[in-house]
């Protein structure tokens, strides 16, 4: 299969040079218009016009999933092992895009500044139906490897675009649902405004922890309540050992340490943060690590807590409304179940 992949692209490079004429390249004049907008007649195109003209963005519903997938020196979908990336995506059913939009609207754009969201949002918005990322694995016993399970995802950052998910009749927009959409949507943009230097590690944040390189430091045992008298990652304020590597030097230590606050605030909710019951090794030492009861005031992390709070505050001074994203309990119904 791959052998035929490789074939199908040297034919078509073959194909491209062989027809290439010098006299045929004609400069385009202006600016190049990506789509042409409205794209229907819905009552929603007036809005996607308008955001376009405000923000210089461009909302799409009708457009070649082949765009979603095109990463520029990559391939986003998910085809095979080590061809393509982990996508699958379909674009969104028209008659679905409203409430979608509704949800763009009111957890995302009404928080930031129209001068903010000129400046920092990617060229596109592609709106989707279904938006997967998928997985490989080994299977031993046949010496392939096959497609593993997938995940549903509500948003996703491409090459200069947002995908938004659920633009579909089955989908349901429950309360927990608009909660993991404001969190993913905000998690990708903050991100976004961090690597244009639109926020920087604040000194007060970088004051927490002594930025040294260590060799041997990791969580302590979430059942030892005493760890915040010991040498450990989490006593010193990191996140993981990942912030304190010799190879790195003190202002990348800062670095790495500011967006693993980062994202820590936009993926727990303070009671999942603060709950008794804690899941991670005492061994563990992974970018990414399961936080859930890392803010138990019972395990006495406070130079964590103090940072957290500090990202907190910073987060919020762009206009970022947290209490979804902190407190979710507050926005669900008795009885539902959120999804975050």
């Amino acid at each position: 299969m791959k052998f035929r992949y490789l074939l199908f692209i040297f034919f078509c490079v073959a194909l491209w040079t062989g027809c290439y004429n010098e006299d045929d390249i004609v400069p385009t004049e202006g600016n190049e218009m990506m789509y042409s907008l409205p794209q229907g007649t819905h009552e929603y195109d007036d809005d996607i016009v308008q955001w376009f003209k405000d923000y210089g963005f461009y909302t799409v519903y009708e457009y070649d999933v082949k765009d979603l997938y095109w990463a520029n020196t990559g391939w986003e979908e998910q085809v095979e092992p080590n061809l393509g990336g982990y996508l699958t995506a379909k674009k969104a059913d028209p008659d679905y895009v409203a409430p979608v939009l509704g949800m763009f609207q009111e957890f995302f754009l009404d928080y930031y500044s129209g001068d903010l969201l000129k400046e920092a949002m990617p060229l596109k918005v592609f709106l989707c139906s279904e938006l997967w990322q998928g997985s490989w694995y080994n299977n031993r016993l046949e010496g392939i490897m096959e497609r593993g399970d997938s995940i549903e995802l509500m948003v996703y950052r491409g090459y200069d675009y947002i995908a938004l998910n659920g633009a579909r009749k089955d989908f349901e927009i429950t309360e927990g649902v608009k909660t993991e959409f404001m969190r993913g949507l905000h998690k990708i943009f903050l991100n976004i405004l961090y690597n244009k230097a639109i926020m920087t590690v604040q000194d007060d944040f970088a004051a927490v922890s002594k930025y040294v390189a260590y060799s041997n430091m990791y969580p302590s045992d979430p059942n030892d309540f005493d760890a915040a008298s010991k040498m450990n990652c989490f006593a010193q304020g990191y996140l993981n050992i990942q912030t304190a590597k010799s190879i790195y030097s003190v202002d990348q230590m800062k670095e790495y340490d500011f967006m693993f606050y980062l994202n820590l605030v936009m993926s727990y909710s303070l009671a999942e943060l603060e709950q008794e019951e804690a899941y991670w090794k005492s061994w563990d030492n992974q970018p990414y690590m399961d936080y859930r009861g890392l803010l138990n005031p019972r395990r006495g992390f406070d130079k964590v807590r103090q940072k957290y709070e500090i990202m907190v505050e910073y987060i919020e001074s762009f206009g970022v409304n947290l209490d979804r994203i902190r407190f979710p309990e507050r926005f669900e119904p008795e009885g539902e179940e959120g999804n975050d």
